[in-house]
C-alpha cells in the first residue's frame, strides 16, 4: 500500500471516530465540580443591553447586567464598554464619549430618579470598561451623549431605559 493511500484512509478513519463519538459527547455534559455555581445559575435574571448611541452616533454603549433577588430587595450589577468613534480633533470640534446610569430605588417615587454612576472616555476608535454594583434598584435607565475634554458638557444625548425583569 503506498504512503498517500495509507494517510488518505487514516485521515477517513480518524474522522469517522470522531463523527461516532460526537453524540455521546454531547448528550452527556461534563458535570461541574460541587460546590460551584455556573453562570446561568448566578443570578435570577441576565441580559446584554445595547449598543446605545448617541444622537449623532459617534459614541455608544453596550455590557451586561444581573439582578438577584426580587423587586423587594435586590441587588443589581451592571458592567460594558463605552466606544468613542468621533475622529476629530479637539480644535476640529472633537468631544468624548459619554455615558451615565440613572436609578430609581425601592424606596423612591417612580419618577425619582437618581443619577449612579457616570463615564467619560476621549479616544477615538477605543473603550473603556466599566462595572459597578448598587442594592434595591428597580428601574434603570442609560443616557449616551458626548462630552467635552475639559469639562462634564454633554450633547447629542439620547436615553433608553433599560429593562430589569424576565
Amino acid at each position: 500500500m503506498n504512503r498517500t493511500l495509507r494517510t488518505t484512509l487514516g485521515f477517513a478513519a480518524t474522522a469517522a471516530l470522531s463523527l461516532s463519538l460526537a453524540p455521546a459527547a454531547l448528550a452527556a455534559p461534563a458535570a461541574a465540580p460541587s460546590g460551584t455555581t455556573t453562570a446561568a445559575g448566578a443570578a435570577d435574571f441576565e441580559e446584554s443591553w445595547g449598543r446605545y448611541y448617541s444622537r449623532n452616533s459617534l459614541a455608544y454603549a453596550r455590557g451586561e447586567l444581573a439582578v438577584e433577588g426580587d423587586e423587594e430587595a435586590n441587588t443589581f450589577s451592571l458592567n460594558g464598554r463605552l466606544y468613542d468613534r468621533d475622529f476629530r480633533d479637539e480644535d476640529e470640534g472633537g468631544l468624548c464619549a459619554y455615558v451615565e446610569f440613572q436609578a430609581v430605588y425601592v424606596d423612591d417615587d417612580e419618577d425619582d430618579w437618581s443619577r449612579v454612576r457616570r463615564y467619560k472616555h476621549c479616544g477615538a476608535g477605543s473603550s473603556r470598561f466599566f462595572e459597578w454594583t448598587r442594592e434595591d434598584v428597580i428601574q434603570l435607565r442609560v443616557k449616551v451623549c458626548q462630552v467635552t475634554p475639559q469639562g462634564w458638557s454633554t450633547s447629542s444625548c439620547r436615553t433608553r431605559e433599560l429593562r430589569l425583569d424576565s
